[in-house]
């Protein structure tokens, strides 16, 4: 992070040059403005340093200390307190009160600042005092800096816009436009400086971390997407424990959770309701204050993570980061927000643009889908066969359709999984050898906590140990027939048209091109096989010709 150098001349000079009055050379020199900066200048200076949001107070002015106490002569209105301590000398403010520690993981104590009035010898002093019930206590404050310190340059720039707003109330009596006008570009950016405090130090880490967790929910980035078991809580809130069952620890890893799923291997385990709450008990104080509830037990999180590792980072997601990094830099210049805006509105362009990508490609693969599916059956395309051998069901599955009214004990003798990767099934064998014909089967929907996702159609047959002929998606666009390209292009045409505000139109010209390749690819197939008829229709004729020939010439 940059670092600015207090210089009181640099600050007045700029303040002055604010509110459009002359510069000085000397804090000293008698004229109008250099006596008002002199007055002005300490309380300018510490009224930045206070303003600063208690949350976020600048890293610059901090100091810790051990308090020392103040004695037992408390007024009887503050007996509530078990200790009284001094207020540091050198303190502005106090931000908070821990107990003896090294870092700050020990948490702020409550405490109370009161001005103690005492009499002694007919003269009453006021005492400020810090009351709280820690022992040995430690303050964490603001203390006051000095010419040549090093400081945050938006404190340079808050001071300044501060320091303009007490000058121009004496040296600008009769322009009060432009008393306001400064004033209001205080609180501009001193409203950045909060959000900029909230957001933390602008780098690209967290300019990565906000890219991950903006990006739509349904489509998070692929290489940041980790699945993590996740670990219960021993003694969860009383006020969840009716309404859900579980209650499990936010992941340490986790930016933020996608989905929750009970137990299974790859991501066939369903998803399941769930919700995410903050809940307020020391144990989750800190990074693990959210906690993730849900009904279902051993339950495992699909997450986003923080992945530092460049090489693995998509390259859009590369030009988002960047963007991003701007936008959350932009924030902190002194403009009126006119970079922040043009910033932001390129990030939210290149995020639409990602939003598009990502909708484009699922688009494609459902038309890829549909069109390998929606193909004649008798004439599949040849890329996308692939000879499967069938996976038997488990015993449970037996329970499942008994459960459901399928009865195959009867009917079928044998009930098969869907196979994973096929779309369709086109036949069924008793061998690995087609040519000895398929046998008669059918496929059945069953709901069960086995079958949700991928697996939740069987096949039900008479024969052992099937293979099934099955028609599966080919993502590999080198392998693809040039017509099977031009109907997945027209069948997203359709699907991209059925939203257009056109009455249709568009939808149905869309349609009527997909239905005349499809007509086209049929055929072709048609005129294929025609010719392969004919092609063997020759050949046999020929053999039979030859076959006479021969016979003949025995003869």
């Amino acid at each position: 992070m940059s670092v600015a150098t207090l210089n009181t001349l640099d600050v007045c000079n700029m303040a002055l040059g604010f509110i459009g009055t002359r510069t000085i050379g000397d804090l000293n020199e008698g004229s109008v403005e250099a006596i008002q900066c002199s007055l002005y200048w300490d309380r300018a200076r510490r009224a930045v340093l206070c303003d600063y949001p208690r949350g976020h107070p600048w890293s610059f002015a901090l100091q810790r200390k051990t308090l020392a106490t103040a004695g037992t002569n408390i007024a009887t209105e503050y007996k509530d307190w078990k200790y009284c301590y001094q207020w540091p000398d050198d303190a502005l403010r106090i931000c908070a009160v821990h107990g003896v520690g090294r870092e700050r993981v020990d948490r702020s104590v409550p405490f109370l600042v009161r001005n103690i009035r005492t009499t002694s010898n007919n003269t009453t002093t006021a005492t400020q005092v810090i009351f709280c019930d820690l022992e040995n206590a430690q303050a964490e404050y603001i203390i006051d800096i000095q010419e040549g310190d090093a400081c945050d340059p938006l404190f340079y720039q808050l001071l300044i816009r501060k320091l303009a707003c007490y000058l121009a109330v004496p040296l600008l009596k009769n322009n009060q436009n432009k008393v306001q006008e400064i004033e209001q570009l205080y609180d501009v950016a001193f409203q950045k400086a909060n959000e900029q405090a909230i957001r933390g130090p602008v780098t690209w880490e967290v300019a990565r971390r906000a890219v991950l967790c903006e990006y739509p929910k349904d489509h998070p980035w692929p290489f940041a997407l980790k699945r993590i078991p996740l670990t219960p809580v021993t003694q969860p809130p009383e006020k969840y424990a009716g309404d859900w069952k579980f209650c499990y620890q936010w992941p340490e890893d986790a930016l933020r959770v996608c989905a929750v799923h009970a137990p299974g291997v790859g991501r066939e385990g369903r998803v399941v309701p769930y919700v995410v709450r903050n809940i307020e008990h020391e144990v989750y104080y800190g990074s693990s204050e959210q906690v993730i509830l849900c009904d279902v037990e051993n339950a495992q999180a699909e997450c986003i993570v923080d992945v530092v590792d460049e090489q693995v980072h998509d390259p859009l997601f590369t030009q988002l980061v960047t963007y991003k990094l701007a936008c959350l830099s932009a924030n902190a210049v002194p403009d009126n927000g006119e970079n922040a805006a043009q910033a932001e509105n390129i990030y939210n362009a290149a995020l639409q643009r990602a939003n598009d990508r990502v909708v484009q490609e699922n688009l494609k693969g459902v038309a890829r889908r549909a069109v390998l599916c929606e193909y004649p059956k008798d004439h599949p395309w040849p890329f996308s066969l692939r000879y499967i051998k069938l996976e038997p069901e488990l015993a449970r599955d037996r329970i499942l359709l008994a459960k459901h009214g399928i009865i195959y004990g009867g009917g079928w003798g044998y009930c098969y999984k869907w196979p994973k990767e096929a779309l369709q099934i086109r036949s069924v064998h008793a061998t690995i050898e087609r040519e000895e014909g398929s046998v008669p089967f059918v496929t059945r929907n069953i709901f069960g906590e086995s079958h949700l996702g991928s697996t939740k159609q069987i096949i039900l047959c008479d024969v052992p140990d099937a293979w099934a002929e099955c028609i599966v998606d080919v993502v590999d666009e080198e392998v693809h027939d040039p017509l099977f390209t031009q109907l997945v292009t027209y069948k997203m045409a359709c699907y991209s048209t059925a939203q257009a505000n056109d009455n249709g139109e568009s939808a149905t010209r869309a349609e009527a091109l997909y239905n005349a390749a499809l007509q086209k690819a049929t055929d072709r197939v048609i005129q294929n096989d025609l010719h392969e008829d004919l092609r063997r229709m020759d050949e046999e004729r020929r053999y039979a010709d030859a076959t006479d020939d021969w016979l003949m010439s025995r003869t």
